[in-house]
């Protein structure tokens, strides 16, 4: 059996080899690795080929699936795979259902020998690396056995995948492969515990994968003891090689966080995170800690991961909670990954923020949140003004005040008919607190923030404004303005001094007619509307509608269908034409 090929690894180049080796014509190269990436378990399948080569590859390479020891299946769609390798190993595989498509996450070690302290596939005694042709039959047999398609591939199962670097990289020639899956690489997410060396060789490569670092920790204190991997690359040698990656790739990385009750949870955790990531795109996992056998650590509550997310958010960090699947099975430590989708019924949500390309400093803010049922949720975002840390405390002050006003929704107590009431006494209430604090604090004079928020209860939506930040309605009718900007070029326009083309150039352009904190009260524009299953709800600051079209917007956030990808799309547009302002988006998809 160790004389045989594992043909399944083979690249085609090198099954062309093979092929001619055999006195096969070339052509036959396609059909085989054809039949490989349909997930064919023995040679007599492949229908199509003479008996003769059948015979002639059966001599010379092995071919099978993995065999199911065991699969649990959840309500929600998830599947879980325990799988059996020729050699008598098993590993775990996880098919999981999104509304985009399937999603798998897929080992790349039987056992790995990292040693983090919260997962339970630590096991050097038993650790090998997997070849690419297991990698690749750990999907193929979860299709075969599901009859589902996958669509997405998280490497974020048993095993560090840079500690495997060739037999992954290989892996990733023949998924991607248009011959073979034809799977496009911005769809995979490979996962590392911080191996720089490896990090900086794959970004060399400039692929269009997402890579996910499991940081956990903002100190090397904390790191140390969750990732033994710390001590040899601490956060200090880990960051610039993960913003070097960021340069030479243009891909953001998303930074897993396992939220440990009194271990990493506290808000000054939450800040000193802040620090470190601030001033590079990225997107913060916070991830709800799986229980390990035989481990003293425990998972932070509900609250305090709300505390710790909303604590990032306010300083500028892009972060979700991830959505949890399987809810009816355990799930192992290290089982998922995949894009970030908040609440299963109707809504799902996603927001970044960047300070753009010419300025230094963020003032953005903004908020998310969605039930747990996905059929309630408020969104806003703040465009601060008054210099860079006034109008970073204004439009921080505007947020806490907006989420403030929104715990009755949270609580399940609001109902739409008081929403916007509840919208203007969050707009009342930040106004009081802004404009109070820049009388008192010389240094914030001036500040003040506009607010864009919406309220949702499943169709129907309460939006208010104040400023230029807008809100958008994307639906098969195209895009559309829900709100009115107060702004004075707007005001030029509506009088017939400008028009839409010259209000882009016009030096008052940023001048706003209406903004919390500047006065002692502030009328809020206050309307509802009801949407429907497909449509787009768009909250942005101005930073985007100042360099990216109307068209383009829309295409990207009604036709992309995923708001992830929308908004990274969006933010990587308004820069490249320029980032002239701090730019936030977020998408609310229902």
């Amino acid at each position: 059996m160790n004389d045989l090929i594992e043909i399944r690894s083979l690249h085609p180049n090198d099954l062309e080899a093979l092929m001619r080796d055999l006195g096969q014509p070339r052509y036959r190269t396609k059909q085989v690795f054809q039949w490989l990436g349909r997930g064919v378990a023995s040679f007599d399948e492949m229908s199509d080929l003479p008996k003769t080569l059948r015979e002639q590859l059966a001599g010379r390479c092995v071919l099978s699936l993995p065999e199911v020891v065991r699969k649990q299946e959840s309500r929600d769609g998830t599947i879980k795979y325990l799988f059996a390798l020729r050699d008598g190993n098993s590993i775990e595989t996880v098919l999981m259902r999104y509304e985009y498509g399937d999603s798998i996450c897929l080992s790349t070690q039987a056992g790995c020998r990292m040693g983090c302290i919260f997962c339970a596939s630590f096991d050097p005694e038993k650790s090998r690396n997997l070849s690419a042709g297991e990698i690749l039959e750990q999907l193929l047999a979860a299709q075969r056995d599901s009859g589902r398609t996958v669509s997405h591939v998280v490497l974020m199962g048993t095993g560090e995948p840079l500690d495997n670097y060739d037999n992954v990289l290989t892996f990733l020639r023949l998924l991607t492969h248009p011959d073979g899956l034809n799977l496009s690489m911005r769809h995979v997410s490979l996962s590392t515990c911080g191996l720089v060396p490896r990090i900086r060789e794959l970004a060399k490569l400039r692929l269009q994968l997402t890579l996910s670092v499991s940081l956990h920790a903002p100190t090397n204190e904390i790191r140390d003891r969750l990732l033994p991997v710390n001590k040899k690359y601490p956060i200090e040698v880990l960051l610039p090689a993960c913003r070097d990656y960021f340069k030479e790739t243009g891909r953001r990385i998303s930074f897993e966080y396992a939220l440990i009750d009194g271990v990493n949870d506290s808000m000054d955790c939450a800040d000193k995170l802040a620090v470190l990531l601030r001033g590079t795109p990225v997107h913060v996992n916070l991830i709800p800690l799986n229980a390990v056998e035989h481990s003293t650590l425990r998972p932070s509550s509900k609250e305090p991961v709300r505390r710790f997310q909303n604590r990032l958010i306010s300083r500028n960090i892009n972060a979700t909670v991830r959505r949890s699947l399987g809810g009816t099975f355990p799930l192992p430590a290290a089982s998922f990954g995949g894009r970030e989708t908040r609440g299963r019924a109707n809504m799902r949500a996603w927001g970044m923020t960047h300070p753009g390309v010419v300025r230094e400093s963020n003032e953005d803010t903004y908020t998310i949140w969605v039930s747990d049922d996905g059929r309630r949720g408020f969104f806003a975002v703040c465009d601060g003004m008054g210099g860079a840390q006034a109008g970073e405390i204004a439009s921080q002050l505007a947020v806490e005040a907006f989420c403030a006003g929104m715990e009755p929704l949270k609580a399940g107590a609001f109902t739409m008919r008081t929403a916007q009431k509840q919208i203007q006494q969050a707009a009342d209430d930040a106004n009081k607190s802004i404009f109070t604090s820049a009388k008192e604090v010389t240094d914030r004079k001036g500040m003040g923030t506009t607010m864009v928020a919406m309220a949702c209860n499943c169709f129907s939506v309460t939006v208010g404004n104040i400023g230029d930040s807008r809100a958008y309605l994307a639906d098969e009718n195209g895009l559309r303005q829900l709100t009115e900007d107060h702004s004075l070029v707007s005001e030029m326009i509506r009088r017939g001094e400008l028009t839409q083309e010259q209000a882009l150039r016009h030096p008052s352009r940023n001048v706003i007619t209406r903004a919390l904190g500047v006065e002692d009260s502030v009328p809020c524009d206050l309307f509802t509307l009801e949407t429907k299953q497909g449509d787009v709800l768009l909250l942005c600051s101005d930073g985007l509608t100042g360099d990216v079209s109307v068209p383009e917007i829309y295409y990207e956030a009604y036709q992309r269908g995923e708001p992830e990808t929308a908004c990274t799309r969006l933010i990587e547009l308004a820069n490249t034409r320029g980032g002239h302002d701090n730019i936030t988006v977020v998408l609310v998809v229902f």
